[in-house]
C-alpha cells in the first residue's frame, strides 16, 4: 500500500494534478493511514518534484528574480542548509525541464516556535516529528508568473499536508 502523499507526489513528478484539491477525499479521514483516495488528476503543463543540491544554482537564480532587494535574498548558504535539513520540504516546479519555482516549507514542533524564528536561520526550526507545516518563501521565474506557478505550488502544498 503507498501512503496518499507518496501517491500526491508521484503523480505530480509526472504533471498529474488533483482538479479540485478541495474535492480530494480520503477514507478512512482520521487516523495514521490511509486505504482509499478518491480525487480526479487532470494533467497540468508543469511537474512538481522535491529539490535537490544539483538545483542549487538554479534556486539562487529564482532567488534573485523574485527578491529585488538584496536583504530579502536568502544567500547561497541558507538555501543549501534548507535543502540538506529538510530536503522533503523544498519544492520546484518544471516546466520544459526547466526549474521555474520554487516553495520552501517546513515542519515545526508549535506556532510558538515560529515567533521566535530568525529570518535567515529559519531552518534551525525544523523538527522533523513537527505537527505544523510552516510555508517560508515561494519564489517563481516571472516569465511563467501569468500561470499562476506560485499558487499551484502553494495548493499543491497544502494538500500535501492535508493527505
Amino acid at each position: 500500500m503507498i501512503s496518499p502523499p507518496a501517491f500526491a507526489m508521484g503523480a505530480a513528478m509526472v504533471g498529474l494534478f488533483p482538479a479540485k484539491y478541495e474535492q480530494v477525499q480520503t477514507y478512512p479521514e482520521q487516523g495514521k493511514y490511509c486505504r482509499v483516495v478518491s480525487q480526479r488528476l487532470l494533467r497540468r503543463p508543469f511537474k512538481i518534484r522535491f529539490a535537490a543540491a544539483a538545483d542549487l544554482d538554479e534556486l539562487v537564480r529564482l532567488e534573485e528574480l523574485a527578491w529585488s532587494v538584496s536583504n530579502l535574498r536568502a544567500s547561497r548558504g541558507v538555501l543549501l542548509k534548507r535543502l540538506e535539513t529538510s530536503p522533503t520540504s523544498v519544492l520546484v516546479c518544471e516546466m520544459e525541464n526547466k526549474v521555474v519555482a520554487v516553495l520552501y516549507m517546513q515542519l515545526v514542533s508549535s506556532i510558538d516556535v515560529v515567533d521566535s524564528e530568525v529570518f535567515m536561520d529559519l531552518s534551525t526550526a525544523h523538527d522533523p516529528e513537527g505537527r505544523i507545516v510552516q510555508l517560508i518563501a515561494i519564489g517563481s521565474d516571472p516569465e511563467y508568473r501569468n500561470l499562476h506557478i506560485g499558487t499551484e505550488l502553494r495548493n499543491f502544498a497544502l494538500h500535501l499536508a492535508r493527505v
